[in-house]
């Protein structure tokens, strides 16, 4: 078996069949999908439940619900293909995606990068936020991550961007943090890419993500949200002490999650965001200011404060949030 497709399901039952359809109508045939149902309560299971019957390739396994990282690795655990392969339920697989990746798995690759297509179902509306293609011809991944920082794009640590050795995950014990809420991805690509040799960057689509589903994870600002992309983004800047680009990257990561702090509704809640804060203060000190928000930020902050520097850019944030909503 060449590739599993690992399919974390949480009450999908609105997109989940177009998911797995696109993967079954791919020309390309080596291949497992792994279907974890993380403690749906709609009619997603019923639904996978027939795809099992009709389909030899097709696996269910059920918990009870502990979130997507869970999920990952419970799929990571059941998946006998060489390369592992992450598709959320509510996104679609490109077409023909397998088998213009196939010659590249072929050379015993470790990481493969595509892109992935914006899908805004509601506005009609599909776009690359940051093509791949400035990048094909490096073989770091480092070298990488760096061209990423250096124009400010996300450096694409998206799990349903690459196609990931499965030994490497193993030999390593890279597994998702299943205590983070969000940044778990981040968290297991940097993880991950410190044992990888042999990589390659396609300007080939892997993915169409939704964008415009509701209730989403990565949406919703609640505590444990901010705290694990603090902590994520924290951690990362310690990692990169050495990497000015990189430590730059990631302390514009962290001060931009804590402009979210006030977006939250406990007072509690934020003060041990703001103490966490306080505690690694010296990330403030790393930011680009060569970017005009942080540079305004840079110099506010020790004028008025942290907390209130904070209020003012969300207020800038939520105004600037709208406006391109409006525009998307």
């Amino acid at each position: 078996m060449k590739i599993s497709i690992i399919i974390p399901i949480f009450n999908s039952e609105k997109y989940l069949k177009e998911c797995i359809n696109s993967v079954l109508q791919q020309d390309y045939t080596d291949f497992e999908i792994i279907l974890i149902n993380d403690g749906s309560s709609d009619n997603s299971v019923a639904i996978c439940e027939e795809y099992v019957k009709n389909y030899k390739n097709i696996k269910l396994y059920s918990q009870k619900n502990q979130g997507v990282s869970s999920a990952r690795n419970l799929g990571l655990n059941k998946a006998k293909g060489k390369y592992i392969f992450f598709l959320d339920s509510d996104d679609v697989m490109c077409s023909n995606m397998l088998s213009s990746i196939d010659t590249y798995l072929n050379n015993n690759i470790d990481l493969l990068v595509g892109n992935i297509i914006h899908w805004n179902t509601k506005r009609h509306r599909e776009y690359i936020e940051t093509n791949t293609k400035f990048v094909t011809d490096f073989n770091n991944i480092y070298d990488i991550c760096e061209a990423y920082a250096l124009k400010e794009y996300q450096i694409p640590w998206n799990p349903y961007q690459s196609i990931w050795k499965k030994e490497i995950i193993v030999a390593n014990n890279v597994y998702f943090d299943t205590k983070l809420t969000v940044g778990e991805d981040c968290d297991f690509f940097f993880n991950f890419i410190k044992y990888v040799k042999k990589l390659k960057v396609l300007n080939i689509n892997f993915v169409k993500h939704r964008v415009d589903t509701t209730g989403s994870l990565v949406k919703r600002k609640t505590y444990q949200n901010i705290f694990s992309q603090l902590i994520v983004f924290n951690k990362l800047i310690t990692v990169f002490s050495n990497n000015d680009i990189l430590k730059k990257y990631f302390a514009d990561k962290y001060v931009s999650t804590m402009f979210q702090i006030e977006l939250l509704s406990e007072r509690k809640d934020k003060e041990r965001c703001y103490r966490y804060v306080y505690q690694n203060i010296n990330n403030l000190d790393y930011i680009n200011t060569k970017i005009p928000k942080y540079l305004i930020f840079s110099k506010l902050r020790k004028i008025i404060g942290v907390k209130r520097s904070v209020k003012v850019f969300n207020t800038l944030r939520t105004v600037d949030h709208h406006l391109k909503s409006r525009a998307l």
